[in-house]
């Protein structure tokens, strides 16, 4: 929906749009080559998205990691021909982008693009989590995991840059007033009335909100949304910050869990592979001494 509507507003968001289903009949307003060069650095990380391990971080500084290097220059590449469009404005939207932040923040510092407009795309957990359950049949606390992961990632690399939040139920709400945020973010020019129309018409509806939060949360998620929300009007604050280390600790405290045990259960599966080397090789021993025997 907000890339969508950025891309009205007058930002190239991409070329291609991947069309919609049941779940997003307005479809989805991303660059699919990139997603898939964003999926498969994180198949290399073992960061899939059906992956247990796709919630934690990967290791620190990873993208500066030589493995990663035939990535970046799929990146490099991607990046330049997107900047070679003829158009004042051109944009990204992923979810991935959260995990890929600081990548990309690397990739634009390389051709001098130091600030970036960013807007974080703000959704209630528990309706992200309705529609993953919805496509995808996971749990509602793995999804509120997701969700936490995603903002965490994103808010932790953010830290002392700009940015602005923008809430889908406020877009729902009250699309003008948003319309007006998000031109004032970006340092658009303002929109002829006949583009808020067809925003508010075409674009916005109240049939994209098929998911109600009415009475339910994802309780682990919680407190970082309220945060958010209250940093959606007065802007970050310590309490943010404090609130995303405390949680970012606890993930990367995860990690390292995670980490030892596929280490311990590799180390396991490895041992197996060698016993079960050593039962062939004496197998096919024996075959061959019934052989002589029986000749």
């Amino acid at each position: 929906l907000l890339s969508n509507i950025v891309h009205m507003l007058g930002v190239n968001m991409t070329n291609d749009p991947v069309l919609g289903f049941e779940e997003n009949p307005k479809g989805f307003w991303e660059r699919r080559e990139l997603t898939f060069i964003h999926d498969r650095i994180l198949a290399d990380r073992d960061r899939e998205w059906v992956s247990p391990l796709h919630p934690v971080p990967m290791p620190p500084v990873w993208w500066r990691n030589l493995k990663q290097e035939k990535h970046r220059d799929e990146l490099r590449a991607y990046r330049d021909r997107m900047l070679e469009d003829p158009v004042p404005w051109t944009g990204l939207k992923d979810p991935r982008l959260c995990l890929m932040l600081p990548l990309w923040l690397d990739l634009l510092r390389e051709v001098g693009i130091t600030a970036p407009k960013i807007l974080l795309s703000l959704r209630a957990p528990v309706n992200v989590a309705k529609s993953l359950k919805a496509r995808d049949g996971f749990s509602m606390e793995h999804s509120g995991r997701l969700w936490t992961s995603y903002m965490l990632h994103a808010l932790r690399f953010l830290e002392g840059r700009e940015y602005s939040i923008v809430f889908y139920d406020d877009i729902i709400r009250d699309p003008n007033a948003q319309i007006d945020r998000i031109v004032s973010a970006l340092g658009l020019p303002v929109p002829d009335p006949h583009v808020r129309k067809d925003i508010r018409d075409g674009v916005v509806s109240k049939e994209l909100s098929h998911h109600s939060d009415a009475g339910e949360a994802c309780t682990a998620a919680e407190p970082l949304f309220q945060a958010l929300l209250e940093a959606k009007e007065t802007g970050p604050g310590p309490h943010l910050g404090n609130l995303v280390e405390d949680m970012w600790q606890d993930l990367v405290r995860e990690r390292d869990i995670c980490q030892r045990a596929t280490d311990y259960y590799t180390g396991k599966i490895e041992l197996c592979h060698k016993k079960l080397g050593e039962v062939t090789y004496l197998k096919d021993l024996l075959s061959a001494k019934d052989s002589q025997i029986a000749g």
